[in-house]
């Protein structure tokens, strides 16, 4: 947990650096997309700072987020051996060798993808939504004076009875459709507007598609190669020891 100012300084040094490589990577990035090839850097102080800034969001936003999905994915199928062999049944079922696991064919396994929205659903990665500044506008019968900041926190949402039932239950049967053998009743009417973990509207999260092709094959494969069992002794519990402070402070004692 660096303080801000830290988090910009290598925001800026990781600019510089790209921007001295440029035209000499062996894979194209989301940077061909901020300074193309035939446009030279911005020399502007101003147009610098915009560009540090965005750098910075990539840097947090393509770490942090998908790392910590995967990290509260396993903690609960460790949670729920049910849930675990379900899940990696249904992974070695679909293909016949590790080099077959491609997030195309990851996709398509209900499953994995239910588990992975559990996941995201009881932990969720952004613990506030997004602020945005009322226009003056009526939200739900209520008027909303312009200037009002607003967010709703995904965390209270993704957890509240009134949206769904067992809420502080780890159950991916909530997210299958109703033609799959697991598909539970019990969670029929689960109010799935609940749920908005990429947020929502024009500023969503950008890399949304590219995040659920990593999860979907960084668990199949895992679970494709390995036996998973928790620690013997180990008794972390995610609610009691996980701290949240804007980004989550995983917790250091695992007994």
């Amino acid at each position: 947990m660096r303080p801000h100012s830290h988090i910009r300084d290598h925001s800026r040094q990781q600019l510089e650096q790209r921007i001295r490589r440029k035209g000499a990577v062996e894979h194209l990035n989301f940077f061909e997309q901020l300074i193309p090839e035939d446009r030279e850097p911005p020399k502007d102080p101003k147009e610098m700072r915009h560009f540090e800034q965005v750098a910075g969001q990539l840097l947090v936003a393509g770490y942090e987020p998908p790392a910590m999905w995967f990290y509260f994915t396993i903690y609960h199928l460790l949670k729920e051996p049910l849930v675990l062999e379900t899940l990696a049944k249904e992974i070695r079922g679909a293909f016949e060798s590790y080099s077959h696991i491609t997030p195309g064919a990851a996709a398509s396994l209900p499953y994995l993808t239910a588990c992975l929205k559990e996941s995201l659903r009881v932990m969720p990665n952004v613990l506030i939504g997004m602020p945005v500044v009322s226009p003056g506008a009526m939200v739900d019968g209520t008027f909303i004076p312009k200037g009002v900041i607003c967010q709703s926190s995904p965390f209270a949402l993704a957890r509240s009875p009134r949206n769904f039932c067992e809420p502080l239950r780890f159950r991916p049967e909530r997210w299958l459709p109703e033609e799959h053998p697991l598909y539970d009743t019990r969670f029929a009417n689960d109010d799935r507007k609940g749920f908005h973990p990429f947020s929502q509207g024009p500023r969503m999260c950008a890399g949304k598609e590219v995040a659920w092709w990593q999860s979907r094959l960084f668990i199949a494969k895992v679970l494709w190669t390995f036996d998973l069992e928790m620690v013997s002794g180990q008794r972390i519990n995610m609610d009691r020891d996980l701290r949240g402070w804007g980004m989550y402070e995983k917790p250091e004692d695992y007994t």
